[in-house]
């Protein structure tokens, strides 16, 4: 499609080599349609891209991440970006805001987007009342994502009067207009994915599979999920597919130990690493997602971007009730207590003994994502955000 506008968009990256850049890679495919959009951020990997999101079709321009000289290259290059194109700042960060405003941005210019809670992901906590131990603020002090700073920007969001933020618990927490991480429903389609085929190179039987798709870190719950499974014997036990790395190879040795443990080397598949292009294919292959987070500062601001995917794939989600997932897979999925493995199990059983539901969940959940979470329910949104600003 032809841009309809002729000035440009930039995406400040808080950390382009991470997923980090996931959420700005969904702004700037959205607005592709309508905008040329260029992404660009430091870099804390030299030069490197997250590799997942290396096949973009967008324009993604890594700095090289340091101090002194560094940003005073990374401020030149975006003081001139912003002179002649709109501005967008993912995360409230040192290395995305803070750049911004060392650059000279206007706060009243551009939109800030802000997809999770930073406090809480710095403090680690394991508090999810949205509180903190100020002596927690002393935790890594020379990060540039250290507690201290962290907070220090996010004392300056008020600042920036137009934000977006990707779930209730942040609109609540910092005001701002909701966009959830909506999917390319055109993308995530799954009748435009062979299942036998992707099961087949999976080397996956006929057995009922679940897929964790994401960062199979310790709050995600994605132990929970080999738990609860590991309660589920006999003939045609349903069996797990987890794909996503990002962890350390000490972290993936301890998850495959576990899952062999409770379940066997035919229970179980690891995709460590993929091209997101091969997600969609991945995802066709399962018969339920599930997403169940622990309850954490980590996670009480976060509805990960999978719950979109596998919505879109129609596949039916069990999910823990954290942030806004309760009330997002009402009629689609299941619900169970954050780290309650007995009722997890049990969900997964209902699910997996019922292939009518399982159906009947995943048609509306593909309807769901089409209808409400897509690129095409969020394009207008966007839009009228970038009218607010100016170069």
């Amino acid at each position: 499609m032809p841009n309809t506008n002729e000035d440009k968009v930039v995406i400040l990256c808080a950390d382009v080599s991470n997923n980090c850049l996931s959420r700005a890679i969904t702004l700037a495919e959205i607005i592709s349609r309508d905008n040329d959009v260029q992404i660009i951020g430091f870099s804390r990997d030299g030069r490197n891209i997250w590799p997942p999101a290396t096949t973009t079709a967008i324009d993604v321009k890594a700095l090289e991440f340091g101090w002194l000289n560094n940003w005073h290259k990374a401020r030149k290059e975006i003081s001139s970006l912003i002179r002649h194109s709109r501005l967008i700042i993912c995360k409230p960060r040192l290395m995305s805001m803070g750049l911004a405003l060392f650059a000279g941005c206007d706060p009243e210019q551009v939109v800030l987007d802000i997809n999770d809670w930073e406090l809480g992901l710095a403090l680690e906590s394991g508090r999810a009342d949205g509180h903190f131990n100020y002596l927690d603020l002393a935790k890594n002090p020379v990060s540039p994502n250290s507690p201290l700073l962290t907070l220090f920007f996010e004392s300056r969001i008020r600042k920036f009067p137009h934000r977006i933020v990707n779930n209730r618990w942040l609109q609540n927490r910092f005001g701002g207009e909701l966009i959830y991480d909506v999917r390319d429903s055109d993308r995530f389609d799954p009748a435009k994915y062979d299942r036998k085929k992707s099961r087949a190179e999976l080397g996956m039987d006929d057995r009922p599979w679940i897929v964790f798709a994401g960062t199979p870190r310790l709050h995600k719950g994605v132990k929970n999920i080999i738990l609860a499974l590991g309660e589920i014997q006999g003939q045609g036990a349903p069996g797990l597919l987890v794909c996503g790395g990002g962890i350390s190879q000490e972290g993936i040795d301890e998850l495959i130990s576990l899952s062999t443990e409770k379940l066997g080397n035919t229970r179980f598949r690891y995709i460590k690493q993929y091209d997101r292009l091969k997600l969609p294919g991945y995802l066709a292959a399962a018969d339920i997602a599930c997403i169940p987070s622990e309850l954490s500062s980590n996670t009480v601001g976060q509805v990960p971007t999978k719950l979109f995917e596998a919505m879109a794939m129609g596949l039916p989600v069990i999910t823990s009730d954290v942030c806004d997932m309760k009330n997002l897979v009402e009629g689609i999925g299941l619900s169970v207590p954050p780290g309650d493995v007995k009722a997890l199990s049990a969900a997964i059983m209902s699910l997996c003994s019922q292939p009518e539901l399982r159906i009947e969940m995943g048609n509306k959940a593909r309807n769901r994502a089409v209808n409400k979470f897509s690129y095409n329910s969020a394009q207008s949104q966007l839009q009228s955000m970038l009218k607010l600003i100016h170069n």
